[in-house]
């Protein structure tokens, strides 16, 4: 194996060759998340064990390919912190011929039985974690509604005004900053639950867990 492959290639191989399906990404943690989805249900699918017909180099060019991309993660050398990077037209960012062959050439071929337990024990049907950047929907949450109030006498209004002053101001940047027309935004670090989407193997549907 001497042909010199593209970081593009080597995601091609795992069917991520749209820059655009990273959008939904909220950071490169999850973008990897996306690319070992693909990789367990490409490993599963070019197996020996499933293929006893070939000669395995579709199966062996998966596992090549899913090492380049995991190395690169793993070793904190994502360029520009995303793997999109490398999918833009004018990428020529090569893979490292040696690890790829050295992947590649490995006589070591797990079971497809142990590949499958992996990729169940990786991705799990829903994750709860902190918001991480704040631009996530809930799903299910619904604007709040403003409420009409009744009209108070002068005297009220001046005394509820003063010990509330400060928090209004405050919590009106909240609000304004993490809702949309719909949904609302889930704040940074709060709590939120998503499932897994099984088409593009990343977590979404979040909603707010109050």
């Amino acid at each position: 194996m001497t042909m010199t492959r593209s970081i593009a290639n080597c995601l091609a191989v795992l069917h991520l060759s749209d820059p655009t399906l990273f959008d939904n990404a909220e950071n490169l943690d999850e973008e990897f998340q996306l690319i070992k989805q693909n990789y367990h249900q490409r490993i599963l699918q070019t197996h020996p064990d499933k293929n006893p017909n070939t000669d395995g180099t579709d199966f062996r060019n998966v596992r090549a390919s899913f090492g380049i991309v995991k190395e690169l993660y793993s070793n904190d050398n994502v360029k520009n912190n995303t793997f999109a990077t490398y999918l833009a037209k004018d990428n020529v960012d090569e893979a490292d011929d040696g690890e790829y062959n050295r992947y590649f050439s490995s006589e070591n071929v797990p079971s497809w039985d142990f590949y499958q337990a992996a990729a169940d024990e990786e991705m799990p049907g829903y994750k709860v974690e902190g918001a991480v950047s704040g631009r996530s929907k809930c799903t299910t949450c619904k604007k709040p509604a403003l409420k009409k109030r009744g009209k108070k006498k002068k005297g009220e209004e001046e005394a509820e005004a003063a010990p509330v002053a400060d928090a209004a101001v405050e919590a009106a940047a909240v609000v304004s900053a993490a809702t949309t027309r719909g949904q609302p935004e889930i704040v940074k670090g709060e709590i939120r639950v998503g499932s897994l989407d099984d088409r593009s193997g990343a977590y979404g549907r979040w909603h707010h867990l109050r």
